[in-house]
């Protein structure tokens, strides 16, 4: 019985050895083969909590890979292969505009930037190709069909360095990703950004000055952002939110809003207080009718090719862009805007006031990011 045992297991042992290569080789296979997935952005300590980043955003794959990238926010993001070509604008004068080197009318959003341009059968890097402007729970894919390194962009956030590569190699190359490596790193980074979320959170930001006349100067923090190292490289997660967002003043304090962000502009817009925030952007057809909103998102449909300007048109709202500041004390019945404050792209402002004498409880909102509820009180 005993030596009938050890022939077992010794045949057992030899089976082992020689199928041990031919086992791995199908496990690399298997692990080479299998759809990616990457997760655009996180919120997941609260929607004014947003990383702006792929996770993760460098993959090494076999050609023939599908590479899957999921929303998970509901801020916009694209995907982004620019095969040579230049950013293109995310703004750009409308076709009618009879000075578009200095437009007189409002701007619109680009198409090519803001709808998709699909991948005609596997990618081989030779051509644009593009999602569209990605809401909450969408996707975009692409098969790569031959090895290269690509590169690839988030079309809004490009300035603050929302990017990442594809390397595709050929089959039976060494480090290539797997998906149980992407969700490892994942939920590293992500429990990263939700300790400094709660560090953030916890942080008193209420601050006020003596006047010396029984009156007070009150500081509010539109949006801020922090910088952390996770795995080598720099994550960076930008706080939508006024801080404080609440605020009980007394009659006679003023108050100044500022910001301190790198990138991201914010607005402080007191809607006359019986309306309330309305959208950024106005979507139109190209005869001026409205665009029916499902129409906006990347499976919807479109009209015209893509390098063309027979699309549905987006259309910006002016009143984001013109301060408005009828005097400096806060009436009620009237429109605040402070303009877009730190905007790198033009000589703005980093800071705005105004003085409140009439009791009461006024609501005002960032215009970029009322969708991710950047919406405060005065009291």
């Amino acid at each position: 019985m005993v030596k009938r045992v050890s022939l077992l297991g010794l045949s057992a042992l030899l089976l082992a050895m020689v199928f041990a290569p031919i086992s791995s080789a199908v496990t690399r296979q298997s692990r080479a083969q299998e759809n990616l997935t990457v997760l655009i952005g996180y919120d997941g300590a609260g929607p004014q909590y947003v990383v702006e980043e792929f996770f993760t955003p460098n993959l090494r794959i076999e050609a023939g890979t599908n590479v899957t990238w999921l929303m998970n926010t509901p801020r916009e993001h694209t995907v982004t292969f620019l095969a040579g070509q230049s950013v293109p604008l995310e703004s750009i004068p409308q076709p009618e505009d009879p000075t578009p080197d200095s437009p007189s009318l409002p701007l619109m959003r680009n198409p090519i930037a803001e709808f998709p341009t699909f991948p005609d059968g596997p990618y081989d890097g030779s051509s644009f190709i593009n999602s569209g402007r990605l809401q909450g729970g969408e996707s975009f894919s692409v098969t790569f069909g031959v090895p290269g390194n690509f590169q690839y962009i988030c079309i809004p956030h490009l300035r603050d360095n929302m990017r990442g590569t594809v390397d595709v190699v050929a089959p039976g190359a060494a480090g290539i990703t797997a998906q149980e490596d992407i969700e490892r790193d994942t939920a590293k980074d992500f429990a990263t950004f939700a300790a400094q979320a709660r560090q953030m959170a916890g942080r008193s930001f209420a601050a006020a000055d003596d006047r010396g006349d029984g009156s007070q100067i009150w500081y509010v923090k539109a949006g801020t952002d922090v910088r952390s190292e996770a795995d080598g490289r720099v994550g960076r997660m930008t706080v939508r939110q006024f801080l404080p967002d609440s605020l009980t003043i007394k009659r006679g304090d003023s108050v100044v809003w500022y910001t301190d962000t790198r990138v991201p502009v914010h607005t402080v817009s007191f809607p006359v207080q019986a309306g309330g925030p309305i959208g950024r952007w106005v979507p139109h057809l190209a005869g001026g009718g409205f665009l029916p909103l499902e129409l906006l998102a990347p499976s919807g449909v479109y009209r015209g090719a893509p390098d063309s300007l027979d699309w549905p048109r987006v259309v910006q709202d002016v009143d984001e862009l013109v301060p408005a500041r009828p005097n400096a004390v806060y009436d009620p019945t009237k429109y605040y805007n402070s303009g877009r404050l730190g905007d790198p792209t033009e000589t703005q402002s980093r800071a705005w006031s105004l003085s409140f004498n009439v009791a009461g409880s006024y609501q005002y909102f960032c215009w970029p990011h009322v969708n991710v509820g950047m919406i405060g009180t005065i009291t």
